[in-house]
């Protein structure tokens, strides 16, 4: 059994922004927003771990860290180490990831990032990737 419910006439009147309280980003959830969205680009893959970490789990990440500069209160500041695919222009690639990272930061969270610092630590080589797993 369902119920039709009408749609109020009057439109909906908010109270001022300042009175309904506040909304705190975690910088973990930027940096979170960030890894995800440089992994939409082609060719940015997870840098691999390095060392006997590398051989005994040879999981990859892409990492980032985000601070707030100085006393602000919104502006980011965004570090983010990848790996590159080869032979993209890592250049190229680093300014694609720069981009659309600063975008989609902006558009999920709000926070403008006012510095993304972007470290390609690795270039990989088609037969270094490992195919996904199927489980």
């Amino acid at each position: 059994m369902s119920t039709a419910v009408d749609a109020p006439d009057a439109p909906v009147t908010l109270r001022p922004a300042g009175d309904r309280g506040t909304l705190t980003i975690a910088d973990r959830v930027i940096e979170k927003v960030a890894v995800a969205a440089a992994g939409e680009i082609n060719g940015v893959l997870p840098a691999p771990t390095g060392g006997l970490g590398r051989v005994f789990h040879p999981g990859r990440q892409i990492s980032a860290g985000a601070t707030q500069p100085g006393g602000s209160t919104d502006a980011v500041e965004l570090t983010l180490e990848l790996s590159v695919r080869y032979p993209l222009p890592v250049r190229t690639t680093a300014i694609a990831v720069r981009r659309h990272v600063s975008e989609r930061v902006l558009q999920l969270t709000g926070r403008p990032l006012s510095r993304v610092t972007i470290a390609v630590t690795h270039l990989t080589h088609p037969g270094e990737e490992r195919p996904s797993r199927v489980q």
